[in-house]
């Protein structure tokens, strides 16, 4: 079964427990409400996979690689000294610099 949390339809009957079942996506999706995001469930209603927009997914890896650079204390300072600085240089100086 598919459940599209945007509008709470469904492609097949829910097996189960209805109202645990809307429980679970409510669980699943809390804080997801404007993303047109599909939860995949299996017969017995246990949800097993999710469908997201692919600008969601792409927000969602940002972060996880965010969270993997930022588990190096080394990386951290790193990151945080490039967020600080200043005098980097514009496209136009690049491209002239490159000459292309």
């Amino acid at each position: 079964m598919v459940k599209d949390v945007a509008d709470n339809s469904a492609s097949a009957p829910c097996a189960g427990n209805a109202a645990v079942a809307s429980e679970r996506q409510r669980r699943y999706t809390e804080g997801m409400e404007n993303a047109a995001i599909q939860i995949v469930s299996d017969e017995a209603g246990e949800p097993t996979a999710v469908i997201v927009p692919i600008e969601l997914w792409r927000e969602i890896e940002s972060e996880r690689e965010t969270a993997y650079l930022l588990k190096s204390e080394t990386m951290k300072q790193r990151l945080l000294a490039a967020r600080q600085r200043q005098d980097g240089l514009s496209l136009e100086a690049v491209v002239e610099k490159l000459r292309i």
